[in-house]
C-alpha cells in the first residue's frame, strides 16, 4: 500500500506542477529582447530610446552573443520603450540593463520627469550606472570599444570599475535619483566624451567605429535640471572628495632620482582620510575639510589604488616635493568647493550635511537664505605626508 500511496503523490505533484506553469501567460524567450544598456536622447518632437539588446538567437557557437540596437520614439519615456516592441516585434526586457546614457538634447528636460520611469520600476535594478555625453547618445552606442565589442559593458567598465583608478566618479540610478530630492537638490554625472580611432582603423563587422571614450569630465544637475559641466581642475577635486579610492597623481621637481639627477617624478596618492564638518560662528554657515594623504612614488607596478591610511614609513620623496602635492591638493580642493557657488549647485551636497547636524534649524536657514552657498565660508585643512 505505502509503495502505491508514494506514486499517487509523485502523480499528484507532477499534475499540480503542470497546473501551475499553465495558470500564467507565458512569455517565449524568443520573443524578447534582453536590454543592456539605453541611450536617451530628446529633441523637439520627443524622446528617442535606443537599446542595446542581444537576444538567444544572437549567440554563436564559441559562446559569445550578437548585439543589435533597437529604437523606438514618442512623446513620453514610457511611449519610446512602447514604440521599441511596436516596430520590431519583441519585448524589452529591462532586468538585465547596467547603463542608461543621456544626450546632450537632455539639458532642456528636468531628468526628474522621466527617470521616475526606471527607478520606481520593480524590474529595474537600482544601482545601473547613470551617465551623460556630448552629442547624441544614440551615437554613441552606434561606436565600439577596441577592446569590448559591447557598448554597454565598455562603458560600465569605464565609468564604474575603472573610475577608482583614474581618479574618477560614478553615480547610478537610485542614489542620482534620491539626491535630487534631498536639501541639497543636487547630484553629478559622468561626461562620456568620444573619441574615434585613426581613419587606419578598419570598422567592426557590424559597421561600427572603433572609439575611445574619456569619462574624466563631471557635470552637475540642479533640481533635476542641467546646470553645467566642472572645469578639469573642478572634476579632479570633486573625484577626491566624493569618491573614497580615487587617487590622484602629480608631476612635482625632484632634486634628484635614483641615479642622482635631477629631474621631474610622478608622485600619486596611495591612501587618504577625509572628514567634513559644519558648524555656525556668528551665524554664518562654515564648512570644514580636512584632508589627509599619504604619497608613494608611482612606478611600472603601481596600481593606482588607494587603501586604508597607510603606517609611517621611511620617506623616498623630498620635502620640497610634498610641499607642491599639498599646495596643488588645496587648489583642487578649493576649485571643487568654489565650483557650487560658481553654478549655484550644491553637488559637494553641504545642505545634506548640514541638515543632518542642525534639522529644522537649517531647513529655516536655507529657507530665509536661498543663496545659502554663497554665504558658505570654505575651510579646508591639508595634510600630506611620504
Amino acid at each position: 500500500m505505502k509503495k502505491f500511496a508514494g506514486k499517487i503523490l509523485l502523480f499528484l505533484a507532477v499534475c499540480l506542477s503542470l497546473w501551475l506553469a499553465n495558470s500564467y501567460t507565458r512569455n517565449e524567450l524568443a520573443d524578447r529582447a534582453v536590454v543592456l544598456g539605453l541611450a536617451i536622447d530628446k529633441d523637439q518632437s520627443g524622446f528617442e530610446v535606443t537599446a542595446e539588446v542581444v537576444a538567444p538567437s544572437g549567440q554563436d557557437q564559441s559562446g559569445g552573443a550578437d548585439t543589435k540596437l533597437l529604437s523606438g520614439k514618442g512623446k513620453t519615456i514610457e511611449e519610446a520603450v512602447g514604440d521599441i516592441h511596436r516596430v520590431s516585434g519583441k519585448d524589452p526586457s529591462l532586468a538585465q540593463t547596467g547603463i542608461i546614457l543621456m544626450g546632450e538634447g537632455i539639458k532642456e528636460v528636468n531628468v526628474l520627469s522621466f527617470l521616475g520611469y526606471f527607478t520606481f520600476s520593480d524590474a529595474f535594478k537600482d544601482d545601473v550606472v547613470v551617465a551623460f555625453c556630448e552629442g547624441k547618445a544614440k551615437d554613441v552606442f552606434e561606436s565600439a570599444s577596441p577592446v569590448e565589442q559591447i557598448v554597454s559593458f565598455a562603458l560600465q567598465d569605464i565609468i564604474k570599475t575603472a573610475s577608482d583608478k583614474t581618479g574618477g566618479v560614478n553615480n547610478y540610478l537610485q542614489k542620482f535619483a534620491e539626491n535630487q530630492i534631498s536639501p541639497s537638490s543636487a547630484s553629478y554625472l559622468s561626461v562620456v566624451k568620444k573619441k574615434e580611432e585613426s581613419a587606419s582603423q578598419d570598422e567592426k563587422g557590424d559597421g561600427k567605429k572603433p572609439s575611445l571614450y574619456d569619462c574624466s569630465s563631471v557635470c552637475v544637475f540642479n533640481k533635476g535640471q542641467y546646470a553645467g559641466e566642472l572645469d578639469e581642475m573642478q572634476s579632479k577635486g570633486f573625484a577626491l572628495l566624493s569618491n573614497p579610492s580615487a587617487y590622484a597623481s602629480f608631476v612635482v621637481n625632484s632634486s634628484s632620482n635614483e641615479f642622482g639627477v635631477e629631474s621631474e617624478i610622478t608622485v600619486g596618492i596611495a591612501s587618504k582620510k577625509i572628514s567634513f564638518e559644519t558648524l555656525f560662528e556668528d551665524g554664518v554657515p562654515v564648512f570644514k575639510v580636512e584632508f589627509e594623504a599619504k604619497l608613494k612614488r608611482q612606478r611600472t607596478d603601481a596600481s593606482g589604488d588607494v587603501v586604508n591610511f597607510l603606517p609611517e614609513s621611511d620617506g623616498e620623496i623630498s620635502k620640497d616635493a610634498v610641499s607642491q602635492i599639498s599646495a596643488e591638493t588645496q587648489k583642487l580642493i578649493l576649485a571643487a568647493l568654489n565650483g557650487c557657488k560658481e553654478r549655484n549647485c550644491d553637488y559637494m551636497n553641504i545642505a545634506d550635511l548640514f541638515f543632518k547636524k542642525f534639522g529644522n534649524s537649517w531647513t529655516q536657514y536655507a529657507k530665509n537664505n536661498p543663496d545659502y552657498l554663497n554665504k558658505v565660508v570654505f575651510e579646508p585643512k591639508i595634510k600630506v605626508s611620504d
